[in-house]
């Protein structure tokens, strides 16, 4: 029996009842025309007492029983699309502006790098020297001229050290260590991707005590001949066309040089 308080009657007495789902589907065929039926359960009833209704009223009064599951494939199908075709991590890119997201607590520290409305993804090996790194700063006050070993539990980081036996026992490698423990590529020091580090070669490339403001192609012939990095000819190109004492000596700068006038005496 339902009892008054749990649904709600209406003026002339009567309660609505409200669809759940559908539960089978049928076309009648009378001799004139055809009229599609649906097997509805109701929201108080069981199966035993689920009813045939006609298809059309059913939309008129009930859309969302009959457009739901519809609405709910379109949503899977944008959902799956977003997870296997879109690119959900990216690359870091220098020349677009980053997004730090942090949160802290008594037992975990997070942070979250974003570069147009994407998380940024690193490989494991980065965030696993990122994580060593970090640690050696918090307690540098202690490890300072002392003896430390370190154990991480990736095996990516036991990969970078068989690179770099592999690097100093072969001479076939593109790569190799130099004797004052740099990586060297084809007998150049490489120049990782750290835009301090980027900066400072050009520099003192470009506005050193023994440069005198090359242009761009003179400082990535001389660059070239000691260092190796892709995109390095990118970077000089633009650190030059920043350069504001190289942008006044140019020419189209200059007032056009023509024969002395006298000037005239007042």
């Amino acid at each position: 029996m339902i009892t008054p308080s749990e649904i709600e009657i209406q003026s002339d007495m009567t309660y609505e009842e409200e669809p759940i789902r559908i539960l089978a589907r049928e076309v009648k065929e009378l001799r004139n025309k055809k009229i599609p039926l649906v097997k509805v359960l109701w929201h108080r009833d069981g199966v035993e007492k689920a009813t045939w209704e006609p298809k059309d009223s059913m939309r008129r009064q009930y859309s969302n029983i009959l457009n739901g599951p519809k609405k709910c494939q379109q949503s899977f199908n944008q959902l799956k699309a977003l997870l296997t075709e879109a690119p959900v991590l990216v690359q870091p890119e220098s020349s677009k502006e980053f997004v730090i997201y942090s949160d802290v607590s008594l037992n975990y520290l997070g942070f979250v790098l974003i570069q147009e409305g994407k998380v940024v993804n690193y490989p494991t090996h980065d965030l696993e020297l990122a994580a060593i790194v970090f640690a050696l700063k918090i307690w540098r006050h202690h490890l300072y001229g002392e003896k430390c070993h370190i154990f991480a539990d990736h095996m990516s980081l036991n990969n970078l050290q068989a690179k770099r036996v592999q690097c100093e026992s072969t001479s076939d490698s593109e790569y190799q260590i130099g004797s004052d423990d740099c990586l060297m590529f084809r007998d150049k020091i490489f120049v990782p991707k750290n835009s301090e580090l980027i900066q400072k070669i050009l520099h003192e490339a470009h506005r050193g005590c023994l440069s005198v403001h090359p242009v761009s192609t003179k400082m990535y012939n001389d660059l070239k001949k000691s260092y190796w990095r892709s995109g390095m000819k990118r970077d000089i190109s633009k650190f030059v066309s920043k350069c504001l004492i190289c942008q006044q000596v140019k020419a189209e700068h200059q007032v056009p040089s023509s024969l002395l006038q006298p000037v005239m005496i007042p």
